[in-house]
């Protein structure tokens, strides 16, 4: 068995008790709400595009993803339960 590891873009900030969700049509991951590295409540959503090159690039062919915040939520949340849509 071979693994090949390639460089990922690490999350902007640390989190926990997130609500986490994916897009079947974009590929891309999303992180809403969550508690960071000091307890406090968030309200960041972030989307990670898997087919981007972050600050440190993938091997060819292979890029490393990128984080952009897409939106804020109106009010900080911890412990979201986010559903995905059923393929098509």
């Amino acid at each position: 068995m071979t693994l090949v590891a390639s460089p990922h873009t690490a999350l902007p900030a640390p989190r926990a008790q997130f609500g986490i969700a994916s897009s079947l049509s974009t590929n891309q991951i999303y992180v809403v709400g969550g508690v960071d590295g000091s307890g406090t409540d968030q309200s960041t959503v972030y989307e990670y595009t898997i087919a981007n090159n972050g600050p440190i690039a993938g091997p060819p062919g292979i890029p490393s993803g990128s984080w952009v915040t897409r939106a804020n939520l109106s009010a900080a949340r911890r412990g979201l339960g986010l559903s995905n849509p059923p393929g098509v």
